[in-house]
């Protein structure tokens, strides 16, 4: 997922020095960021609902943990704490790079109106 974000942020890149130098838009370039856009919603729904599970699931050891002194319990509270940890890192850049995307379709748009 990191690559298609990193392949995809070059090409904005690009689109921007062409918009801040006020040449010509390929026709399909809204089009494709518009996928490209779609296609991240999408990763970040999943993200979001595995993200809420782990919560639930961590959430449960936790409690059940006052209650059951188990060693593997504790281990197993650690593991899904730390999948946890790495899942809202991940879920965060996903957030962040949908509203960076959000911002150059509305540049995007705004050059194609002038």
């Amino acid at each position: 997922m990191t690559k298609f974000i990193s392949q995809h942020n070059d090409w904005i890149n690009e689109i921007e020095i062409l918009i801040s130098n006020h040449q010509f838009l390929p026709e399909n370039t809204l089009d494709y960021h518009e996928r490209k856009v779609s296609y991240l919603q999408h990763e970040r729904l999943i993200h979001l609902l595995v993200l809420i599970f782990v919560g639930i699931v961590l959430i449960t050891l936790f409690v059940t943990s006052l209650f059951v002194d188990i060693t593997a319990l504790y281990i197993l509270l650690i593991v899904i704490g730390i999948l946890f940890f790495l899942y809202i890192k991940h879920y965060y850049l996903l957030e962040n790079t949908v509203q960076k995307w959000y911002d150059t379709t509305e540049q995007i748009i705004k050059h194609n109106i002038n």
